[in-house]
């Protein structure tokens, strides 16, 4: 595994953060996984949203963006991390 969970950090209405260390750079990132198995099409959506709005934003007050990746079940991602 990439990421190696150290703790948990928070939960919101679309997922939970955890504290991970990465077995490839040493280096602690946040991850934000969330559940996508029961969302709306809208839901779904806004989550792919955030992502693509993430990875763009550059600013010394916002957390760095480093990578998505899904996790799937029957084909289709059931989680966004």
């Amino acid at each position: 595994h990439k990421y190696i969970r150290v703790r948990p950090i928070g939960r919101g209405a679309m997922g939970e953060c955890k504290l991970v260390h990465s077995t490839e750079d040493q280096r602690l990132y946040v991850v934000k996984e969330v559940d996508l198995e029961n969302v709306s099409e809208e839901q779904y959506a806004a989550a792919f949203n955030e992502v693509d709005v993430l990875s763009t934003l550059d600013h010394p007050n916002i957390i760095k963006y480093a990578e998505s990746f899904c996790q799937k079940k029957s084909g289709k991602p059931s989680k966004l991390f």
